[in-house]
């Protein structure tokens, strides 16, 4: 007597059910790497654009400053005195300056690390990171140190922007 399902039907209907249950377990991973994807290809990129500032995909922000590091330090200080973020300690380093900065208001505490590296004695990186907490970086906040740290350069006359590139030319001679 003939059996109402073919045994290959039966194991292809199992191997279904498995890839199925695998694909519904996996889910919840696959909906939370759309997240960081998003982050990874743009999400923030429109942030502070034209600005110069660059991101990492943790919220560390980083601009790189055609000036010396000294006049990037002055800008630096006069800026957290600007915002009321009291420096905590500065640590001098071969590679340049480090400071530690805290908020005043201690409800919402907040971290701020500041790295200034000398990249050659008239280009300076300043790398900030702003955390509250371990885990929660604040990338507005890092911004606006930046920002205004490039707003201060300018008025001490350094060129903050670099100029932009060259277009390429497809004009054949």
């Amino acid at each position: 007597m003939p059996t109402l399902f073919h045994p290959f039907c039966v194991m292809r209907g199992r191997r279904c059910l498995r890839s199925l249950a695998l694909l519904l377990t996996l889910l919840p991973a696959l909906v939370s790497c759309a997240g960081a994807a998003s982050t990874l290809f743009g999400a923030g990129a429109g942030a502070a654009s034209g600005s110069g500032v660059d991101y990492t995909i943790d919220n560390i922000a980083y601009k790189t400053f055609n000036a010396p590091s000294d006049e990037v330090e002055k800008g630096t200080r006069k800026t957290l005195q600007k915002m009321e973020f009291p420096i905590a300690g500065i640590d001098r380093t071969t590679a340049g300056l480090s400071i530690l900065a805290t908020s005043t208001n201690a409800a919402h505490e907040l971290n701020i690390e500041i790295d200034l590296e000398r990249l050659s004695p008239q280009v300076t990186r300043m790398r900030v990171v702003a955390k509250r907490g371990f885990f929660l970086k604040d990338m507005s906040t890092a911004t606006a140190i930046l920002l205004q740290t490039a707003k201060n350069l300018e008025e001490e006359g350094y060129a903050v922007n670099a100029p932009p590139r060259p277009s390429r030319s497809t004009a054949t001679p």
